[in-house]
């Protein structure tokens, strides 16, 4: 029985004493390192999107930060309800409506946002 099917009667690798010519650097790639702490070692082929002058898109703030800037948000009730608008009429995309405790009267966060949250305590008579 034969079998039908392609063959190569040659050798496909090439024998040759002679070297590869070595790869020469285009241009210095931009190798920042980003929020998530994500940096590609020399040589990484993962790099190769940085080539031919493309930068990185990073911003010199991360979200951490400007949240930690944003001042606490004071609240006469015991629950309040974050949906990610800060007092504001369209709700973030993606952000549920979420119920946040502040019986404790201590500064509790909402965990899709960052935003920061505290019960006014009312003085005793």
């Amino acid at each position: 029985m034969l079998r039908r099917g392609f063959f190569c009667a040659r050798s496909v690798v090439r024998m040759s004493s002679e070297k590869a010519p070595a790869v020469q650097k285009v241009a210095t790639i931009d190798n920042q390192v980003t929020h998530t702490g994500q940096a590609f070692p020399e040589g990484d082929f993962r790099m190769n999107r940085y080539l031919g002058g493309k930068k990185k898109a990073l911003s010199a703030r991360w979200a951490i930060d400007m949240i930690a800037e944003e001042p606490v948000i004071m609240s006469t009730q015991r629950r309040h309800m974050c949906d990610g608008t800060y007092g504001g009429l369209n709700q973030a995309v993606g952000h549920p409506r979420v119920w946040i405790n502040l019986d404790d009267g201590e500064i509790h966060d909402c965990s899709y946002c960052g935003l920061r949250y505290q019960m006014i305590k009312k003085e005793d008579k």
